[in-house]
């Protein structure tokens, strides 16, 4: 399907970090700021539309989920090689056992969730019970409120940033 974000995303791989590294980058300070002292070297970090890699700078060990096969090669042809480990995998169908992350982010990647409450529901059953969330999204998105509202159903905000672009969620 042509509609399918995966496909835009392969269809843009190429030039994607040209397109969207320093607005990924800013988001990505961010949450290093909120999240400081809550990574240690031994956490395990999993970026839900981790592309790239942009998002996935992180000083830990990081696992990465995407379905943009093309973004995801590229990220493993960087010198930094950020994620560790990278998947093909779509939020609402994540491959990994319960209860197995630290902290869990997903960086501008929401509103293009098929079905935003099971890529959500993924997300907090791969994160152990004390997991730290870190979500961001298209604060012009039309599933603004929907995104929100699912959001809330599910983990409780302790931090809320609202960037150029983004609306950024720190959650339990």
């Amino acid at each position: 399907m042509a509609n399918k974000p995966e496909n835009y995303y392969d269809n843009i791989s190429s030039g994607y970090e040209e397109l969207h590294k320093e607005e990924q980058e800013k988001k990505l300070a961010i949450i290093k700021k909120a999240l400081q002292g809550k990574i240690k070297k031994s956490s395990r970090l999993l970026d839900v539309g981790c592309g790239t890699g942009i998002t996935s700078d992180f000083d830990c060990v990081v696992f990465g989920a995407d379905p943009a096969m093309k973004l995801l090669q590229r990220s493993v042809s960087k010198p930094m090689k950020k994620p560790d480990f990278p998947v093909c995998a779509e939020a609402e169908h994540l491959p990994f056992k319960d209860w197995i992350f630290d902290v869990v982010i997903s960086v501008t990647a929401l509103q293009n969730f098929h079905d935003v409450g099971k890529g959500l529901d993924e997300m907090k059953r791969v994160g152990k019970k004390d997991c730290v969330f870190a979500l961001s999204f298209l604060k012009r998105s039309g599933k603004k409120w929907v995104i929100l509202k699912e959001i809330k159903e599910r983990f409780e905000i302790k931090d809320e940033v609202e960037e150029e672009k983004d609306i950024i969620l720190i959650c339990k």
